[in-house]
């Protein structure tokens, strides 16, 4: 059982460690990607838009993140 708990284990700090490694990928591609990318909830509020999105309509930030 012991050897069970940790393979478990083992499996899991694999995927924790994999799933940061995408998440900095991922976090890297849209702060430096020209193109604006916005995370929109379903009530259609802007929860997020790249460093790109302020620049390419001459907005700022809070200006954008919070409205629909």
């Amino acid at each position: 059982m012991h050897d069970l708990a940790r393979a478990l284990e083992s499996a899991a700090l694999r995927e924790d460690l994999v799933r940061e490694r995408s998440e900095r990928r991922f976090r890297a591609l849209v702060e430096r990607s020209a193109d604006i990318v916005m995370v929109v909830d379903s009530d259609h509020v802007v929860r997020f838009v790249s460093p790109a999105g302020p620049r390419l309509l001459h907005r700022n930030e809070s200006e954008i993140v919070g409205r629909s």
